[in-house]
């Protein structure tokens, strides 16, 4: 089997793949950073990630770099497309989809994240459908 770290913070990069396993997609950069801050603050999921102050809000440039990890080594996909929300933000946006490659992975090594599974289902039932505006209001009023 290969391995999965790439930076030596597995438990991190498991994250990653459950959170996309989850939510089927992710819609959006800003989106996937507030979702594991939350997760970590607020769902007790183990702190692999440090996160900032940054511009809108919370910001882990570990988890950004993990995430093009995850990339590269193919156990996910990150396409761009255009949008626009209540008419509060418009651009260009990242989705994030993950492979059969990590489907593969996450299946295969389910028994090792059994505990962060059920953390992550629980932040992805309750922000992943949410309008980005709300997250972001969300976060800033009750952490920044």
């Amino acid at each position: 089997m290969e391995s999965i770290s790439t930076t030596g913070n597995k438990k991190g990069l498991a994250q990653i793949l459950l959170f996309l396993k989850h939510a089927k997609k992710i819609e959006g950069k800003t989106k996937f950073q507030k979702m594991m801050f939350l997760a970590q603050k607020e769902n007790k999921l183990s702190k692999e990630f440090e996160f900032i102050k940054y511009n809108y809000g919370p910001y882990s440039f570990e988890l950004t770099k993990d995430i093009e990890a995850l990339e590269k080594k193919g156990f996910l996909t990150i396409e761009k497309e255009e949008f626009s929300t209540d008419n509060e933000f418009s651009g260009k946006r990242f989705l994030f989809k993950l492979t059969k490659k990590g489907k593969k992975f996450v299946k295969d090594n389910k028994n090792d994240f059994e505990i962060d599974s059920k953390v992550i289902t629980e932040t992805v039932k309750k922000w992943n459908k949410k309008p980005m505006g709300d997250i972001i209001r969300y976060v800033y009023s009750k952490y920044m």
